[in-house]
C-alpha cells in the first residue's frame, strides 16, 4: 500500500484526517435535514428543530455555509413568530457574516441574505434602515455571475419593487415613481411585479391628491386582468372612490374585497389571513366614517385592531397607528375629545416611540410611512386648536417642522422636498395663525 510509505507520524495525521473530515460532513448533513424540517414551518414549531441543528454544530464544528443557512432560518422563524424582532435582525446579521465568509460578496445567496434582512426591517416600519439593505442586495446581484441572466433579471425586478415601495414609504415620490416606471419598461417583467408596481404607483397618486389617476390606473389594470383580477387592486380601487366622495362604488369595491378576506379567513385561520382581513375592516372603518355610521366604525375597528393584536402582541407594527388614528377621527366626531387625543398619542407611540421620553434631541426614529407622522401630528394640532390648547397645538407644528427638516436632509429629489412642502403647508398656515 501506499502509506506505508508514509512516516507513521502522517499516517496519524491523514486518518484523523479523513475521520474529522466524515464527522464535519455527517455533523452538515444532519444539520441540513434539520433546517428542512425547521423551513417546512417558519414559525416556532421550526425553532426545536433549530436548536437542536445549532447544538450538534456546537459539538461537531459545521461548515460556515451551514451556520449561514441555520441563522437565517432562524431569523425567519423567530419574525414570524413574533417573539423578538430585535433577535431576529441578530440572526439576520449572522447569516449575513456567515454568507460573506463562505461564499464572498458576489454570490446570490450573499445578496439575498442582505434582500432578507431589508424585508424583516421593512415589515418592522424601519424603512430608513431597511433600504440601503435592499440597494446592497440590488447592488450585489448586478456582480453575479453564476446564475442564468434571466432568472437574475427576474429576481432584480422583485427586488427593485420592494425598494419602490421603500421609497414610497419615506415620501421619496418622484424616485419611486422613476423606479416603477423602470420596472414597467422591463423586457422580464411578470404580472405579479406588474400587479404590484400598479398597486403602490396608485397609492402615490392618492397620497398626492391625484385621486382621478388613481382610479383610473386600478380600472385600467383591473380591466387588463378580468379574468384573474387582484383583490388589493379592487381595495384600492375602491380607496379611490372614497377619496373622491362617491360612496356608492367605494362600498362595492370594498365590501368585495372584505368577503374575499372573510372566506380565505374562514378556510385558514392563521398570520397570512389574519392581516389582510384586518386591513379590509381598516378600509371599512374609514368608510363607516365617512358614511357617519358610528355603530359601524366602532366594530370595524375592533375587529381591526383584535386581529392585528392576534399577529402582534406587542403591538409595534405601524398598522397599529392606522388603527388608532382612525378611531380618533371616530372619538372626535362623538365630541369625546380627550378620548380622541389618547388615541393620537397611541398613533404617535407606534409611529415615533422616541417622542415619548424626554429631551430627545437626536434625529427621531419613524416607523412606518412618514406621511402617517405628518398625518397624525397635523391632525393633533388641529383637535388641541379647536379645544383652545394652543401652546400645546404650536408644539405639534414645531414637532412637524423639526421632522419635515430631518426628513428633507435625506431626499435625493428636489420634486420629493417639494411635494413634502405641499402636504404640510396647511400645518404651517395653522402654526402662523396660532402665533
Amino acid at each position: 500500500m501506499i502509506l506505508r510509505y508514509f512516516p507513521r507520524t502522517w499516517m496519524i495525521w491523514l486518518s484523523c484526517f479523513f475521520y474529522t473530515s466524515a464527522f464535519t460532513q455527517s455533523a452538515d448533513s444532519l444539520a441540513h435535514i434539520l433546517a428542512d424540517r425547521a423551513e417546512e414551518f417558519n414559525n416556532e414549531k421550526s425553532l426545536p428543530f433549530l436548536d437542536e441543528a445549532f447544538e450538534l454544530c456546537a459539538q461537531k464544528k459545521c461548515a460556515d455555509s451551514t451556520m449561514a443557512r441555520l441563522y437565517q432560518r432562524k431569523s425567519v422563524a423567530t419574525y414570524l413568530a413574533q417573539i423578538d424582532n430585535d433577535l431576529s435582525l441578530v440572526y439576520t446579521d449572522s447569516a449575513i457574516f456567515f454568507y460573506e465568509k463562505a461564499f464572498g460578496a458576489g454570490r446570490l445567496i450573499t445578496a439575498n441574505s442582505y434582500f432578507n434582512k431589508g424585508v424583516i426591517l421593512s415589515a418592522l416600519g424601519q424603512n430608513l434602515t431597511a433600504k440601503p439593505f435592499f440597494e446592497a442586495a440590488i447592488q450585489k446581484l448586478g456582480s453575479n455571475t453564476e446564475s442564468p441572466q434571466l432568472v437574475l433579471d427576474s429576481i432584480e425586478l422583485r427586488w427593485k419593487f420592494q425598494l419602490l415601495k421603500i421609497n414610497r414609504r419615506l415620501g421619496e415620490i418622484s424616485s419611486a415613481l422613476q423606479i416603477g416606471e423602470e420596472i414597467l419598461r422591463s423586457r422580464s417583467l411578470y404580472k405579479q411585479v406588474e400587479t404590484g408596481v400598479v398597486l403602490v404607483t396608485g397609492l402615490i397618486y392618492l397620497d398626492r391628491g391625484q385621486y382621478d389617476r388613481a382610479k383610473d390606473m386600478y380600472l385600467a389594470h383591473l380591466d387588463k386582468y378580468s379574468t384573474n383580477p387582484s383583490f388589493t387592486a379592487t381595495s384600492n380601487l375602491g380607496l379611490s372612490y372614497l377619496k373622491l366622495g362617491d360612496l356608492q362604488p367605494a362600498e362595492k369595491n370594498l365590501l368585495l374585497r372584505h368577503r374575499r378576506d372573510l372566506e380565505r379567513y374562514s378556510q385558514n385561520v392563521n398570520n397570512n389571513s389574519r392581516i389582510p382581513l384586518s386591513n379590509s375592516h381598516a378600509n371599512l372603518l374609514q368608510l363607516s366614517l365617512l358614511k357617519e355610521d358610528w355603530q359601524q366604525a366602532e366594530y370595524h375597528y375592533s375587529e381591526a385592531l383584535r386581529l392585528l393584536l392576534e399577529v402582534d402582541s406587542t403591538g409595534r407594527r405601524p398598522r397599529f397607528a392606522e388603527i388608532y388614528f382612525k378611531k380618533s377621527k371616530l372619538e372626535h366626531a362623538l365630541g369625546h375629545y380627550e378620548s380622541s387625543l389618547a388615541f393620537l398619542t397611541k398613533a404617535m407611540n407606534v409611529v415615533a416611540p422616541q417622542l415619548a421620553e424626554t429631551g430627545v434631541k437626536d434625529d427621531i426614529t419613524i416607523i412606518g410611512r412618514f406621511s402617517r407622522v405628518l398625518e397624525i401630528i397635523a391632525f393633533r394640532a388641529q383637535v388641541l386648536t379647536s379645544q383652545g390648547q394652543y401652546e400645546a397645538a404650536l408644539s405639534d407644528v414645531m414637532l412637524l417642522n423639526r421632522l419635515v427638516t430631518q426628513s428633507r436632509r435625506t431626499y435625493q429629489s428636489s420634486l420629493s422636498k417639494y411635494y413634502l412642502i405641499q402636504e404640510v403647508m396647511p400645518v404651517y398656515e395653522l402654526g402662523i395663525q396660532l402665533n
